[in-house]
């Protein structure tokens, strides 16, 4: 009888894995790009993740299945070399320990550059093509339901697979206004320009799902157009982004107004954006 009363005590120990050292998909990058843990353990059908403890230098984003593998995505809120925070890992009941990795974050822009970085390749957009469905029209419809039936379902089960620990795209965008206020306020301008510009395209691209931290000015025009923003709410973000282009690019002498612009800006594209969303990303 002791016996068994000994097994069952060591019961959810037995159910622990071994701590995991993740694999980072890149060990240096730019300030804005996300970074990327491959875990090597199997994905199940329940998956979720979460810090272990509240991290000032990492927002967990993102938590899905890779092939035989689990990506991790986090959002850098700091340039430096950093640790990633240690994450707890649920697959199925079964919890891993997920140990920090040093990533270096590079920022966009320093005092001492000489040179401009090299353009980045122009990205390319693909849009659906639905003139093959229309020309089929009523030839499809008991596929279209078929297929809506089913994507309600794969839907279904993929919200399975959020971790409630997830930041939002509008927490995200909160992470990177107070950084922006604490930068300003101790005058360190280049950062500053950094943080407004890599906060609001880091913020369209959670929010639209497209890569607008790979984008330059120009590119995020276009791609806004084919978006469901407003108009006007794609100026203010073209608008923004030249405005710090011209301190960042142009060696523009910007007065202490023009940077409380540029802060008062990024809060009214995200709060025009949260306003125009139909089920708003603001925490209730």
């Amino acid at each position: 009888m002791k016996r068994y009363f000994f097994l069952i005590l060591l019961l959810p120990t037995l159910l622990l894995a071994e701590d995991i050292t993740p694999q980072a998909e890149r060990a240096e990058l730019f300030f804005g790009e996300p970074v990327v843990l491959t875990v090597p353990v199997k994905p199940g059908k329940e998956l979720s993740a979460f810090p272990k403890s509240d991290d000032a230098n990492f927002a967990l984003v993102k938590t899905e299945p890779a092939g035989d593998r689990i990506r991790l995505t986090l959002s850098a809120l700091e340039p430096g070399t950093l640790k990633t925070p240690p994450i707890t890992l649920r697959v199925d009941g079964t919890e891993y320990g997920i140990l920090p990795v040093e990533v270096t974050v590079k920022p966009n822009t320093a005092e001492s550059d000489t040179q401009l970085r090299d353009i980045k390749p122009p990205v390319k957009a693909y849009e659906p093509d639905y003139t093959l469905l229309w020309i089929l029209g009523g030839l499809l419809i008991l596929a279209a339901l078929f297929y809506l039936f089913w994507r309600l379902s794969k839907r279904r089960r993929a919200e399975q697979l959020i971790a409630v620990a997830q930041k939002t795209p509008y927490q995200v965008a909160l992470e990177y206004c107070r950084r922006a206020e604490r930068e300003l306020r101790d005058m360190e301008y280049e950062k500053f320009a950094d943080t407004v510009t890599a906060g609001v395209r880091h913020y369209l691209e959670l929010m639209k799902h497209r890569p607008f931290l790979e984008m330059t000015t120009s590119e995020v025009r276009k791609a806004l157009k084919n978006t469901d923003l407003p108009a006007d709410t794609a100026e203010q973000v073209v608008a923004l982004l030249k405005e710090a282009d011209r301190f960042k690019y142009a060696d523009e002498q910007f007065t202490g107004e023009q940077f409380e612009k540029l802060l008062a800006d990024l809060h009214a594209v995200i709060a025009a954006v949260e306003k125009q969303t139909a089920v708003s990303t603001t925490p209730q």
